[in-house]
């Protein structure tokens, strides 16, 4: 396979030249297309200038608080973007997909605490309002002042305009109930 610092343009002979080339430096892969009889560069669906989407969201500061008057879910917010490539992040922590179509890795975590014992506090990512619960969490909660570490990853396909937000909610509770979530962090990585 030739390697150069430049984009192939020769067409190549059935059998004699090879269809492959590679541009050093920009990590650019060209295969050639009997069908189109041209180049092609081959990216990743989905990817913009060669190069995967990605995408990061954190607190904007230490801690973030839920509110739950009721067991309905409710999403993290207060969030702040990271470094991101085909995405968007949009006001109210939701990111929004670019890109044309792929299939991504999503990763959380966080520590937390809520303001009612004994109760079990679950979490899952949401994309354009489906539930993930493949990627959820379910940590017992059994004093108010305990902190618990929670983590977790899913795999999904996203297509244009696909909006990922994270979701947490109380198993039960009475009156209104704070949980605290600390140095919440998710990422989303394209696999292909």
């Amino acid at each position: 396979m030739p390697l150069s610092t430049t984009v192939p343009t020769k067409v190549p002979r059935i059998n004699t030249t090879t269809e492959m080339w590679f541009k050093a430096g920009a990590g650019d892969l060209y295969t050639w297309s009997r069908t189109d009889q041209a180049w092609q560069k081959n990216i990743n669906e989905g990817n913009l200038d060669g190069f995967s989407a990605y995408a990061e969201m954190s607190l904007d500061s230490t801690t973030s608080t839920i509110s739950f008057a009721a067991t309905t879910a409710a999403p993290v917010e207060g969030l702040t973007a990271g470094l991101m490539s085909g995405f968007s992040m949009l006001s109210d922590s939701g990111l929004t997909y670019t890109g044309t179509g792929g299939r991504f890795l999503i990763q959380y975590s966080a520590s937390l605490t809520f303001a009612e014992a004994a109760n079990v506090i679950s979490g899952w990512p949401i994309i354009s309002g489906v539930n993930r619960n493949r990627g959820k969490f379910s940590q017992t909660i059994v004093l108010t002042t305990d902190r618990s570490t929670v983590s977790g990853s899913v795999i999904v396909n996203l297509v244009t305009g696909n909006v990922i937000r994270f979701l947490c909610v109380p198993s039960a509770h009475t009156g209104t109930d704070i949980l605290t979530l600390n140095q919440f962090r998710l990422n989303v990585t394209q696999l292909r």
